[in-house]
């Protein structure tokens, strides 16, 4: 049994940092993460599913949501741009993910959320 938590250990973190450096990939799959990782589709999602108890599409489209917030409120890039830097196919999926998510549109959270004084750049003199 130790054995097998060791392996299952190993394997969930490779999942999760597969993920973490390809869900802007608009190509991104089960199959493609699977084949990466040389496993079966259903064996990483059901895998996936124990293993974090959360579905691997809503994990992925979690992390794109962030990304997007990131970029919706420290960049001015139109939606269709931002969409595409988070991985989403079209702006039309951001916006019904986004609103899924975070119960508002990204229009209305961009203009509802002031950009951290960070990312302004600084008066000298």
């Amino acid at each position: 049994a130790e054995r097998h938590s060791d392996r299952a250990i190993v394997l969930r973190g490779r999942i999760l940092t597969y993920i973490a450096e390809n869900y802007t990939d608009v190509t991104l799959s089960q199959t493609k993460i699977a084949d990466a990782l040389r496993i079966s589709v259903p064996y990483l999602s059901s895998f996936f599913k124990h293993e974090t108890g959360a579905s691997m599409v809503d994990h992925i489209n979690r992390l794109r949501v962030e990304h997007a917030k990131r970029l919706l409120v420290h960049s001015n890039e139109a939606l269709i741009d931002v969409a595409r830097s988070c991985g989403f196919g079209s702006d039309k999926t951001l916006i019904r993910l986004f609103k899924h998510y975070e119960g508002m549109t990204p229009g209305r959270y961009r203009d509802s959320t002031p950009t951290l004084p960070s990312n302004r750049k600084r008066e000298t003199g």
